[in-house]
């Protein structure tokens, strides 16, 4: 296992990182596809807003874009912060962006282990590596990313210091031709 220089993190962050693992490996967070079946502690890589998402003061629902995340996570166990009565993070506008910055402003392999098989040159959805569209891919699932998955790629990162979702994903119904994406 590579050490925390190694990895470049901080040691929080690799804290953090080993407890996201380990609520994945346990099931402590539960693997959602819809938005409205999430309850208590949710992992989606693909949903922005749950389970974190909370209605604000005027029943607006509250969108962090990240918290259902591996890094996302990562940043709400680093603060601490704990779910309410109904089992949600609220969030608010600060707690959004304090989140939403941490993990869009990493950095090498931690923000390839944020943002699978997407390009740090331009994050926005469909920036894919070449790699992607050169095994005649053309999208790639995040919601379909499964817990197990994501422990494969903490796994790797932690141990290399890639995540190597490519590898991880390969075979998987995440990583869609045209036709899929199209289809789905």
């Amino acid at each position: 296992m590579k050490t925390i220089e190694e990895l470049g993190i901080k040691q929080w962050e690799y804290d953090s990182l080993l407890k996201v693992r380990g609520n994945l490996v346990l099931e402590s967070m539960m693997h959602v596809l819809d938005k409205d079946l999430a309850r208590g502690h949710a992992f989606n890589m693909g949903y922005t807003g749950s389970p974190a998402t909370e209605l604000d003061e005027k029943g607006n629902e509250a969108d962090c874009g990240t918290v259902c995340c591996i890094g996302g996570w990562m940043k709400v166990i680093e603060q601490k912060w704990t779910p309410n009565e109904k089992g949600f993070i609220p969030l608010d506008y600060e707690r959004q962006n304090l989140v939403e910055n941490y993990v869009s402003e990493a950095e090498g392999e931690l923000h390839a282990l944020f943002y699978p098989l997407m390009s740090m040159d331009d994050y926005s959805r469909g920036n894919w590596y070449d790699e992607v569209y050169e095994n005649g891919f053309y999208h790639v699932e995040y919601s379909k990313i499964t817990p197990r998955q994501a422990v494969d790629a903490i796994d790797n990162y932690l141990e290399t210091g890639s995540a190597n979702w490519f590898q991880v994903l390969w075979g998987s119904n995440v990583l869609q031709t045209e036709e899929e994406y199209d289809n789905d």
